[in-house]
């Protein structure tokens, strides 16, 4: 009578929480089930109030399942779980203490002819995945497991514990069937044990599967383990996949002698452009560059080595291209003009050296590679000549860059001033195209208070004008003026 007293009076409070809001109740539950703690020990009072409660609304049938979770009545929950409800099977699975509970006594065999049956399959896949997870240590119980589950119910579900199995349980069954496992089991076995996944790809391809269908894990893979990733793209030619700035610095400077001794092999498999690490090969980088070098003149073109030469330090880049050059096709650079490329002329320092180029090619369009003193008188005399909007722009851009190459600021100021005093009025797409330049080309760190003022200048202008504001400089501008300490003024 005692017990039922005891259960009847919890039961009252249960339905009678405090609160109107409903965090304001579910504080009052758990006040509830704190002060009544000592029930823990009382198996027969606990079961007393699963059996008499009964809850009255939908709220209700979640605090008793509060109320079973807190009290381990695993069980009890068991039964719930049954019923098929995907949401309260969610809220009890992330209990990690209830398959174990449930599971550490029961054998395999009666699990799946006993207990699976009355779980949707739903359910059962949660509960798998589970177990996969809070019996990982347990590999002989997971093998059995697997092949009841096997036997009973087919191979889908069984795939999902396959990772809990023995390493040679693994292999055997990815070696008698023709498997497409998914990029989530792939995860799981990688972290078992990374041979496994050599071995699965070694059966896929001897199966003649799809070797494309694995890209998306090798994009994981890259991130997770780059040696591996690089040795399978190799052997089965998968594909491309950029490995990462951080990752491709880690695995050059693991496999750096790898690399160097078969060049072109690691190149055409993944791409280094824009995050080959050049600090992990350092002196070396000429061995790598000569390497993948094309080996005939007539397939030589910039891009084919554009994306080494930018790995290179950029007041090197010209020379080492012009030594590779030579010792690859016994001529100079100088013999054959075509194949040097514009883009190489921005990285010459020496204006000895530049002025030769443009001796060579001998055309108007070389001449801001001249030296900054020469470049800029020509460039100014065919700007104040020229009327066409398009030329004139594009006079302006060479000037900027003639500024930029040779780092000369003074012909940079002076050109500022003579934009404002003789071409404030000019069309709106040049004062644009000016300032955009400036923008892109010069290292605006190093502009003075001199250089802001005219730029300053030219923004009010296109503010005056109603023109399309560069919005970008303006920003610049801001930053300038703060760093300066004049923003107030300004």
């Amino acid at each position: 009578m005692e017990i039922e007293e005891k259960a009847k009076d919890f039961i009252e409070k249960f339905h009678n929480l405090e609160g109107i809001l409903l965090k304001e109740r579910k504080k009052s539950l758990f006040l509830l089930l704190h002060k009544n703690i000592s029930l823990k020990h009382n198996e027969q009072v606990l079961q007393k109030i699963n059996e008499l409660l009964q809850p009255k609304s939908h709220l209700e049938e979640i605090y008793k399942l509060e109320f079973l979770i807190y009290f381990k009545r695993a069980s009890d929950l068991l039964d719930i779980l049954k019923s098929g409800n995907v949401l309260i099977a969610n809220k009890i699975m992330r209990q990690p203490w209830f398959l174990k509970e449930n599971f550490r006594k029961i054998e395999p065999k009666e699990f799946v002819q006993d207990i699976f049956p009355q779980l949707s399959v739903v359910i059962r896949a949660k509960i798998l995945k589970q177990m996969l997870k809070h019996f990982k240590g347990n590999e002989k119980f997971m093998e059995n497991l697997f092949d009841e589950i096997l036997e009973t119910y087919g191979l889908e579900p069984a795939l999902i514990i396959m990772s809990g199995c023995t390493i040679d349980k693994i292999k055997e069954i990815l070696s008698c069937r023709k498997l497409n496992i998914s990029k989530a089991q792939l995860k799981l076995l990688h972290d078992k044990d990374p041979s496994l996944i050599s071995f699965y790809f070694e059966e896929c391809y001897r199966r003649g599967g799809d070797m494309g269908k694995l890209r998306d894990f090798h994009v994981y893979l890259s991130k997770k383990d780059a040696n591996l990733h690089v040795s399978l793209l190799l052997k089965y030619k998968v594909g491309e996949f950029n490995l990462g700035r951080r990752t491709a610095r880690k695995y050059v400077a693991e496999n750096k002698k790898s690399i160097l001794k078969e060049p072109q092999k690691f190149v055409d498999v993944i791409q280094f452009e824009k995050q080959f690490c050049f600090k992990e090969i350092g002196d070396e980088f000429p061995i790598l560059f000569e390497a993948i070098f094309p080996k005939h003149l007539s397939i030589l073109w910039y891009h084919q080595v554009e994306y080494l030469l930018n790995c290179y330090p950029k007041n090197k880049r010209y020379e080492l291209y012009f030594n590779t050059f030579q010792h690859v096709y016994g001529k100079s650079l100088f013999e054959a003009k075509t194949y040097m490329f514009k883009e190489l002329l921005n990285v010459i320092q020496d204006e000895d050296e530049r002025e030769k180029w443009v001796e060579i090619f001998d055309s108007e369009d070389y001449i801001k590679y001249k030296r900054s003193s020469v470049a800029i008188a020509e460039l100014k005399e065919r700007l104040v000549r020229c009327d066409d909007n398009y030329f004139r722009r594009k006079l302006f851009e060479d000037i900027v860059d003639v500024c930029s190459l040779n780092k000369d600021y003074d012909e940079l100021l002076s050109i500022l001033k003579l934009f404002c005093y003789r071409f404030r009025n000019t069309d709106d797409t040049i004062i644009y195209a000016f300032l955009d330049s400036i923008y892109r080309s010069i290292t605006l760190e190093e502009l003075k208070e001199e250089h802001w003022k005219y730029i300053h200048e030219i923004i009010m202008i296109q503010n005056i004008r109603q023109l399309n504001l560069h919005t970008i400089i303006i920003f610049e501008y801001t930053i300038y003026l703060f760093k300066s300490g004049n923003h107030s003024k300004n």
